[in-house]
């Protein structure tokens, strides 16, 4: 079982069916039990604000939501967790080299948003 803390990107990218979520989607099996995706806090903020800023009209705002509670919100007041969002953003800033999943990250492609995966080993 793998768990992966989803980021905004990856969620807005649910929300509006894009490719590049489908593609993470499929090529990590993140909806494939017994793997599971799950978001901070904060992305269900950022989710909900970006709503409100776009103007999502109701049926938009509600699909939205009923994404928002299928996917299982966590505290983010996690040392592992705050240790790789230090790493994506300096990475993202040009800033250092990348231990986690070096291989797969392209700045230039996939910017601060860093596909939205941070996989993290079973509780």
């Amino acid at each position: 079982m793998s768990t992966y803390v989803l980021d905004t990107g990856i969620i807005l990218g649910y929300a509006k069916g894009t490719d590049y979520a489908k593609y993470v989607d499929k090529t990590h099996s993140i909806s494939t039990p017994p793997n599971i995706g799950v978001i901070s806090v904060v992305t269900r903020g950022e989710m909900l604000s970006l709503a409100k800023q776009r103007g999502w009209g109701h049926v938009k705002a509600r699909a939205l939501h009923e994404l928002l509670n299928t996917i299982p919100t966590i505290d983010i007041n996690n040392l592992q967790i705050l240790d790789a969002y230090a790493e994506i953003d300096a990475y993202s800033q040009g800033k250092c080299t990348l231990h986690i999943c070096r291989p797969c990250l392209q700045q230039e492609t996939w910017g601060k948003t860093i596909f939205g995966l941070l996989q993290l080993p079973p509780s």
